[in-house]
């Protein structure tokens, strides 16, 4: 029997963020296999699971609060990072691996939501 070297790409997709304060955030998910959902946080003190994916009843309790309430569970700036984040990602992805800065992400998003709110 051969031994066939494997390309981990083809299981596994890993994506890194580096912020300009030494941040970074990661993402790793299985393209076959047993999956599951969860995460973990890492911190100079500590170190936190953020716990399993428990469906979507969580995530439904806090949209049906900030119907109530209007004070969103999540505030912008955290939304928007998050989001950069993930287009950095795919753009990244894009581009084959090239690193990607968030604050260009962030600057032709401004430039493109402003482009659109004009037409409004």
């Amino acid at each position: 029997m051969k031994n066939k070297k494997v390309d981990r790409r083809r299981f596994v997709r890993y994506v890194t963020g580096k912020w300009k304060d030494g941040r970074l955030g990661t993402f790793r998910s299985m393209r076959v296999g047993k999956y599951e959902f969860g995460g973990r946080a890492y911190g100079e003190k500590r170190n936190a699971s953020l716990g399993d994916y428990s469906g979507y009843g969580p995530l439904l309790k806090q949209i049906a609060r900030f119907f109530e309430s209007g004070i969103p569970p999540v505030k912008a700036e955290e939304t928007l990072e998050i989001y950069t984040f993930m287009a950095a990602a795919d753009e990244s992805k894009r581009k084959k691996g090239c690193p990607v800065s968030l604050e260009a992400v962030r600057t032709r998003a401004r430039k493109e939501a402003a482009r659109i709110s004009q037409k409004y």
